[in-house]
């Protein structure tokens, strides 16, 4: 049996300890453990199965990489980007997300977990099969994004635009959308998806329209 291998550092940022760590070391089922990783450039990098504990990445692009199965826990992404990567069947717990660009990338059954999400552009993602639980979107992008067939508990979200984006046969009950943008979602044509989610009166109005329904003012 492969013995998983430790990659450790000092992870202490105030003060001012950087850790440069070359990804093309890493290998399937190394933990990765208080360490940042800063500035990394990185394209087509396989990365599949890694234990990330403790890890901040910063100001790091990592474009059409593979990080499938991984597990993230207790970490920061700040001002990256991993447009166009995949994360499919990933663990994401305590995670915080500030400034980040994801678009279109793949995090089909992938489970988040206490995840803090901020400014972040999360354009024609993929997250069909996913579980979120007890996370908060705030002030980002998830324009023609895909939710099908996922799980919600505890979802929280303000200021996210989720124009034309997909929630297939996703139950949104006790999702307060009131304070986000759904223009054109698409869920099913009996729009069971939007049973018991919270909407205020103008999104109400437009849903309304589409079963031929006309709201006097």
């Amino acid at each position: 049996m492969k013995k998983k291998k430790i990659i450790e550092g000092s992870f202490i940022i105030k003060e001012g300890l950087i850790n440069i760590i070359d990804v093309s070391l890493f290998n399937e089922e190394d933990i990765i453990s208080d360490v940042l990783i800063e500035a990394t450039k990185e394209h087509y990098e396989e990365l599949t199965k890694l234990d990330f504990r403790n890890v901040y990445f910063n100001e790091c692009t990592f474009t059409n990489c593979n990080f499938e199965d991984s597990y993230f826990n207790d970490c920061v992404f700040e001002n990256c980007d991993f447009s166009s990567s995949s994360f499919k069947g990933a663990y994401f717990n305590k995670i915080t997300v500030l400034d980040c660009k994801f678009v279109g990338v793949f995090f089909e059954n992938v489970s988040i977990l206490n995840m803090i999400i901020e400014r972040s552009i999360f354009r024609l993602a993929n997250f069909s099969d996913a579980r979120f639980e007890n996370v908060l979107f705030s002030t980002s992008d998830c324009v023609e994004a895909y939710f099908d067939k996922s799980l919600f508990i505890n979802f929280q979200n303000t200021e996210v635009d989720f124009t034309r984006a997909e929630f297939f046969k996703t139950k949104l009950k006790g999702i307060d959308f009131s304070n986000s943008t759904i223009d054109n979602i698409i869920v099913s044509d009996s729009m069971a998806e939007l049973k018991g989610a919270i909407f205020n009166v103008y999104q109400a109005a437009d849903f309304a329209k589409k079963f031929g329904i006309i709201i006097k003012k």
